[in-house]
């Protein structure tokens, strides 16, 4: 059951940060803009909070971290693959050493 929930919510996710989903609710809210403008201060706050801020943010800071975060995996697999070829090259003196010790021993 585990599995299929983090199936669905990696899903989800993929969906909801995607550009296509930021359109799509840019679209929405032009389309509730039009049919039914905000007509005092407060309704503006409402429309403004709830479509703006609730529906164009969550894509864009989705795709933000996104990007981030495969920024970051980048940088780690070249920091683990520069670290394995020093480990590699301590590995392969250290031997060489070893090696010089045991034949004077």
């Amino acid at each position: 059951m585990n599995k299929i929930n983090n199936w669905i919510a990696d899903k989800l996710s993929a969906l909801l940060i995607c550009m296509p989903f930021f359109w799509l609710c840019l679209f929405l809210d032009i389309i509730a803009y039009i049919y039914k403008p905000p007509t005092n201060v407060y309704d503006m706050v409402v429309f403004l909070s709830q479509c703006v801020v609730q529906l164009l943010a969550l894509p864009v800071l989705g795709i933000t971290t996104d990007i981030a975060t495969k920024k970051m995996i980048k940088l780690l697999d070249e920091t683990h693959t520069i670290a394995m070829q020093s480990h590699d090259e301590l590995h392969t003196k250290l031997d060489i050493i070893i090696q010089g010790l045991n034949k004077d021993s």
